[in-house]
């Protein structure tokens, strides 16, 4: 992967080297290959079907466990300066986004009347001035009640989570989006579905990587295996 710095924040000039290795360093930590923008008319030279180098037009995963990346920087008066970054083998397993784009909520009790106390807590918590953001409310409600989930549904901020606490307490499910258990129904059974071929779609895999820290070390885990393959 090719960057470059003074594609997104123009000439430094005596700082365009500290530019360059903040960037590189924050790529290495946070197993993101940053993208370059600005980029409309690359040399004709450049053929990326046949080319080592990769331009990258959006933030990609950055699978390997080892990792390293080379920053250069040419200043004034022909000085040249290069330097090669290798990534810490225990550095912590960071998430890619501080914000996901949508949460989603799972309400549990042994019956309704449970899972409804749980709801009128959530909507208590949200008049006041808590400067909670809707992941900890989401995180708080998973781990909260007891028994099977009674109603659940998916929120992209705090104003429709208002909105669907209240149909959610009447458990009943006027719309696509509010999930309603069935009462009387045994819920101690598990079934995994796999969907054919036509479910996917492109960097759906990275979107994994990113948004989940657990799962990127699962996958450092088994790249031991990826050279038997």
């Amino acid at each position: 992967s090719v960057g470059s710095v003074k594609s997104q924040i123009g000439h430094t000039k005596c700082a365009a080297g500290i530019g360059g290795l903040i960037k590189t360093t924050l790529a290495l930590y946070n197993r993101v290959l940053p993208p370059t923008i600005n980029i409309k008319t690359p040399n004709p030279f450049y053929h990326p079907e046949g080319s080592p180098f990769v331009l990258e037009a959006t933030a990609r995963p950055w699978l390997q466990s080892k990792r390293a990346a080379a920053v250069s920087a040419f200043g004034f008066g022909g000085t040249n300066f290069h330097a090669v970054i290798s990534s810490y083998n225990d550095e912590p397993v960071q998430s890619g986004l501080k914000q996901w784009s949508a949460e989603l909520f799972v309400f549990r009790g042994q019956d309704r009347n449970e899972a409804r106390e749980l709801i009128d807590k959530l909507a208590a918590q949200l008049v006041t001035d808590i400067p909670l953001r809707l992941r900890d409310f989401a995180y708080t409600t998973a781990i909260s009640g007891s028994g099977a989930v009674q109603v659940a549904f998916v929120a992209l901020d705090i104003d429709e989570l208002k909105r669907k606490l209240e149909q959610a307490r009447q458990f009943k499910a006027e719309s696509e989006t509010i999930f309603v258990a069935q009462e009387n129904v045994p819920t101690d059974r598990l079934a995994f579905l796999f969907p054919g071929q036509g479910s996917q779609r492109v960097g759906m895999f990275s979107e994994l990587f990113t948004l989940f820290p657990t799962f990127q070390e699962l996958l450092r885990q088994g790249e031991s295996w990826s050279n038997i393959l």
